[in-house]
């Protein structure tokens, strides 16, 4: 079984917890204003500049799946690191993390 469907010369990286019970799908809401609440994913590169992003602005797929860009980096520098942070303890699901191989 596949998890993450990867394209030609991609390669796994990285894997975190992700704690299932506290990622809300983002759904169809009246208000405007973005969920800034933990979890969030924290990608650090290799410049030594960042990005937190809230885990429910990413979307929940089924497997064999293509992933989704959390943070795009300057052609000149690659992610060092990608963490989960803020997370309450509770049940857990896997997030793949992949490094692009051109790069």
């Amino acid at each position: 079984m596949g998890a993450m469907r990867l394209k030609e010369d991609d390669k796994m990286a990285a894997m975190d917890i992700i704690p299932s019970t506290t990622h809300t799908m983002p759904g169809k809401t009246v208000s405007r204003v973005r969920d800034l609440s933990p979890p969030w994913l924290l990608f650090i590169a290799e410049n030594g500049y960042g990005k937190r992003v809230p885990l429910n602005a990413f979307r929940q797929s089924s497997f064999n799946r293509v992933g989704l860009r959390g943070y795009k980096l300057p052609e000149d520098c690659r992610l060092a690191a990608v963490f989960v942070v803020g997370e309450p303890t509770g049940n857990f699901c896997c997030s793949p993390f992949l490094f692009p191989n051109d790069r």
